[in-house]
């Protein structure tokens, strides 16, 4: 009775952690991440899979069992590399071009060895496939590490490689154990990022001025997008900065005075525009009027589009 328990364990915690992942989605369902967390969510589908697989609960030969928990490793990275192209336009194609031909790429070695033994045979990671896998999460979760969602992409981390162990050893303990354990990292991690939005969303609400709205937006950004997009959106205000000679910057912290203080709202005016016209790259304009409330048409208009180019 207690084994029979057991192994519904991973399925059970599975489908909660799939249930938050639906739940984290409505937070953040305005931004161009939601992508990420589509995949974030196919990836427990398959983990759950793999899982059935590797406790009996399907009848699958260890060849087969091996390419389903290589899959599950891979979809675990899948919503990191979908950030990467997170941006209007072009984040729907990305998913096509880049996200699906990766998943392909990686995968296609361990499903020949399956199909050469029709699945009979347990399948090996090599150390040319064990790398290209490295590789690409640390392309994927590389730029991530820094900004308030470190907990939660280490915690992602640990769960990619416990999902890879049981490739890498022939242990018996490896298949189940493992996937017991990654279903508690991956609740963990999902309790870690609905924590931190929740906590954006909040302070959020509560600030009273602009520069406080506008730094929080900023740093929920920074939570969402890694270092990448940030950075981008950084040399666009940086250009726009100089040639408007503006009296306030933005960095990783947020906009702040030449002499590192927080600036007034009237020194906010201008800066604001082009905040809102980058960020509609990311998150829907009616988001962003919730968010951070325009003054009145008439200054909109008086503080005018920064020249300077193109979006990022």
């Amino acid at each position: 009775m207690l084994e029979r328990l057991w192994q519904w364990f991973m399925p059970a915690v599975g489908l909660l952690v799939f249930l938050r992942t639906l739940r984290y989605r409505r937070l953040i369902r305005e931004w161009t991440v939601d992508y990420s967390l589509r995949w974030s969510a196919t990836a427990v589908l398959v983990l759950v899979i793999s899982n059935l697989a590797s406790s009996g609960l399907l009848s699958l030969g260890p060849g087969w069992r091996g390419t389903l928990q290589y899959l599950a490793a891979i979809m675990l990275l899948t919503p990191s590399i979908s950030t990467l192209g997170a941006r209007r336009p072009g984040c729907g194609p990305w998913q096509w071009f880049v996200v699906l031909p990766m998943i392909v790429v990686l995968i296609w070695p361990v499903l020949a060895q399956a199909f050469d033994t029709s699945g009979r045979t347990a399948v090996q990671l090599s150390n040319p496939q064990l790398c290209g896998f490295c590789l690409a999460s640390l392309l994927g979760l590389g730029p991530g590490l820094g900004t308030p969602a470190t907990g939660a992409l280490l915690l992602r981390l640990a769960a990619i490689l416990l999902a890879l162990l049981p490739l890498r050893t022939t242990a018996a303990w490896a298949d189940p154990l493992t996937q017991q354990i990654i279903a508690m990292v991956l609740l963990a991690e999902s309790y870690v990022q609905e924590t931190l939005i929740l906590g954006h969303l909040r302070r959020l609400q509560e600030a009273t001025t602009d520069a406080a709205r506008v730094n929080e937006i900023w740093r929920m950004f920074l939570t969402l997008y890694g270092t990448v997009w940030p950075r981008r959106v950084q040399d666009r205000i940086s250009q726009f900065e100089h040639g408007e000679r503006w009296s306030v910057t933005l960095d990783i912290t947020g906009f702040l005075t030449h002499n590192r203080q927080t600036p007034d709202d009237s020194e906010l005016q201008k800066p604001l525009v082009a905040f809102r016209w980058l960020m509609s790259r990311f998150v829907s304009a009616e988001w962003l009027l919730r968010a951070l409330p325009e003054r009145s048409a008439d200054q909109q208009v008086n503080a005018g589009l920064p020249s300077g180019g193109t979006r990022p």
